[in-house]
């Protein structure tokens, strides 16, 4: 089990010892000694387990709703789908960061270094711990995968949240793929009248059958799709740090204003360390356009450079 999750079970039965000390007659020597016994018990496992690394990916996935059967069984269909959903959002945010989130096709790259595994079965609703597998040890600072899992349940939560503007940003960030994700992971949920909460390493989110609702809605009428086109014009400017470039479109005449993709600002550092002049040209430049339908229909684009071509 999680360390979140077994320094909160230990937690509760701390409390309801103290309660029981403190509410003894005091001529009970024997059951006091008894309690502060399982009191220090408790602490010090509490102490050890606090003190233990949590470096490696560690969700638990706790379910509510039409297919739970209040603490003791789900429904098995449901479960393994949601399961699955889950581990695919994983597994596209994951791809997402190796990528720069630039428009892929095909199996996705990372899938086996996202891969979760189920170590164990959580009562209070009905649910299951996904952890990364530790054959190799556990890594002395944060894996990768501990970090992505935590940026996944923050999408998931923010495509819930009662705030409008949460949502809206993370639609403006967030990639085809993983939109995909999303929406089925959403859809299921609500096909099932089903809500989660889910526990991570160091935090915790609740999305009760209002916010899977108001997901659900926002997902059906919101859309991205990518796709990659090719645009002439002059370069005004390049910032490979901050991957930002501005271009004057020859065509129309107006500026097209993006992200830099990360393989292109490690080739354009090399370049310009070679003396190579950019700014001022004319290229033909490859983007990654990405489109965002938002609720209510409203249409925007954003581009991140792929690469120049020299016209």
């Amino acid at each position: 089990m999680s360390k979140r999750l077994e320094l909160e079970a230990l937690r509760a039965d701390l409390a309801a010892v103290e309660s029981i000390i403190a509410n003894l007659d005091a001529e009970d020597f024997v059951a006091k000694l008894s309690f502060e016994a399982r009191r220090d018990e408790l602490l010090h496992e509490i102490k050890k387990i606090d003190h233990r690394a949590d470096t490696l990916a560690s969700v638990a996935i706790f379910f509510q709703g039409k297919p739970v059967l209040g603490s003791r069984a789900i429904d098995a269909e449901f479960a393994s789908n949601a399961v699955a959903m889950y581990q695919d959002i994983v597994s596209k945010k994951l791809a997402v960061k190796e990528t720069g989130g630039l428009a892929q096709r095909g199996p996705i790259p990372v899938r086996n270094a996202s891969k979760l595994n189920i170590v164990d079965i959580v009562h209070g609703s009905f649910g299951f711990v996904l952890e990364e597998d530790d054959e190799n040890g556990v890594p002395l600072f944060n894996s990768s995968l501990r970090d992505v899992v935590s940026e996944a349940g923050t999408v998931v939560e923010k495509f819930s949240s009662n705030n409008d503007e949460d949502f809206s940003r993370e639609l403006e960030e967030i990639d085809q793929r993983l939109f995909s994700s999303v929406k089925k992971f959403y859809r299921h949920l609500h096909d099932n009248e089903a809500s989660i909460r889910l526990v991570e390493n160091d935090s915790e989110r609740k999305i009760d059958k209002y916010g899977v609702e108001r997901a659900y809605r926002r997902v059906m009428e919101a859309d991205v799709s990518e796709d990659v086109v090719q645009i002439d014009g002059v370069l005004l400017g390049v910032t490979p740090i901050s991957r930002r470039f501005d271009m004057r479109r020859i065509d129309v005449k107006d500026v097209i204003t993006g992200k830099v993709g990360p393989l292109f600002s490690l080739e354009y550092l090399r370049r310009i360390e070679k003396d190579e002049q950019f700014i001022g040209r004319m290229w033909r430049a490859t983007l990654n356009r990405k489109t965002v339908v938002r609720p209510g229909g409203r249409e925007t684009h954003s581009y991140t450079l792929v690469s120049l071509d020299q016209i």
